[in-house]
């Protein structure tokens, strides 16, 4: 029924008192439960809202209903304050178009005046900081809790990226964890993209790079360090070990004492191999290191020769090569070897002695590993 324009004055007052009450009474949880006489629970806002119509009536009702937020100039909102036209952008929600976003579908920024989103930026969820300030934070307690988390099925989990800076920085502790990409040691079976070079770990911890070429374990290369310290992480200095001595206890030129390889004071005969392990007790080379850095002598022969060492698995027949050539009436020969271990942790030397009855006594020494 058409109305006065008193009434509707009246009305009008009525329904600004009322506001200014509920904005008030809002001031406790908006969420607490209130008991309502037909049983039934509503929570402190709604019976607010009910209250309201019940005094104003329809016309007024219509009022008090829930609005979405908005600006009254179209801008974006801030979160947690009061949204006026003049307020500074905070936030945006878009809707996704058909198929993939070409936008972000929710942004949170930090900083004045229009929100201006750098291109080639499409995430559903985008933070945009103030100068030296951060995009997206994340902050959990407990063991177990991930602070921010990504995950993809094929593609990336998490991504930075920088123009001119660090693109990942760890600032807490430092440390970063990679679990092994199989259960099992060993190169990865799949191949990498070549043109995103990739660093994964195995279940004995080693590391491997890609490599530009290849397919599958032939596309890596494992990342393995030369050592001259102690294996247990002290930063000890390694002490060189001679490990190998053939010659006899009694012998005049100075049999070495505790050696672990004395082989009975017994020389290397021509044609001869001899396997050794480098895993044993109190052994200066870890269980894990796939090669040792060494030196191989020679001394007391009756014959020139050559050694060669190597892999004993690897070191079959009479090897073509040599890693020490001897002779002549000098005392001793020696030379520096690197040299791989096979999947037991052991070496081989080969032994070529020329003329009847050739015999020759071999010294090892180890001032490093690779590991």
């Amino acid at each position: 029924m058409p109305r006065n324009n008193s009434e509707i004055e009246t009305l009008r007052a009525q329904l600004a008192e009322l506001t200014a009450r509920i904005q008030r009474l809002e001031g406790g949880s908006a969420t607490s439960e209130v008991l309502l006489p037909n049983g039934h629970t509503s929570s402190r806002r709604d019976v607010l809202k009910l209250a309201g119509a019940a005094v104003v009536g329809a016309a007024g009702a219509a009022a008090l209903r829930a609005v979405p937020v908005h600006a009254g100039d179209g801008d974006h909102m801030l979160l947690g304050a009061v949204n006026t036209e003049t307020l500074t952008t905070s936030l945006l929600y878009a809707t996704a178009p058909t198929g993939a976003p070409t936008t972000p579908m929710f942004v949170v920024a930090e900083q004045a005046g229009p929100l201006t989103i750098p291109s080639g930026l499409t995430g559903a969820i985008l933070g945009i900081g103030a100068p030296n300030g951060d995009g997206v934070e994340g902050r959990v307690t407990g063991a177990l809790g991930a602070a921010i988390f990504g995950e993809s099925d094929v593609g990336y989990g998490v991504l930075g990226a920088s123009g001119q800076g660090i693109d990942v920085a760890a600032q807490g502790t430092g440390r970063v964890s990679q679990l092994p990409w199989s259960p099992t040691p060993g190169a990865p079976a799949f191949t990498p993209d070549p043109n995103n070079p990739e660093i994964v770990r195995d279940a004995s911890h080693a590391l491997f790079a890609s490599r530009a070429t290849g397919s599958g374990p032939a596309a890596w290369r494992r990342m393995n360090s030369a050592r001259v310290d102690a294996a247990d992480g002290s930063g000890t200095p390694l002490t060189p070990t001679r490990i190998i001595d053939t010659r006899p206890v009694t012998d005049p030129n100075g049999f070495t004492p505790g050696v672990k390889y004395g082989d009975g004071g017994n020389p290397y005969r021509d044609g001869e191999a001899r396997v050794y392990s480098m895993r044993y007790a109190g052994s200066p080379v870890p269980g894990d290191a796939v090669g040792i850095i060494a030196n191989l002598t020679a001394t007391e022969w009756n014959g020139g020769g050559f050694l060669s060492a190597g892999p004993a698995a690897a070191l079959t027949g009479t090897p073509t090569f040599s890693n020490l050539n001897f002779g002549g009436s000098a005392p001793a020969w020696a030379n520096f070897c690197v040299l791989g271990l096979d999947a037991t942790g052991s070496i081989k030397i080969f032994a070529r002695v020329t003329g009847l009855g050739g015999r020759v006594h071999v010294l090892f020494d180890i001032f490093g590993y690779i590991q």
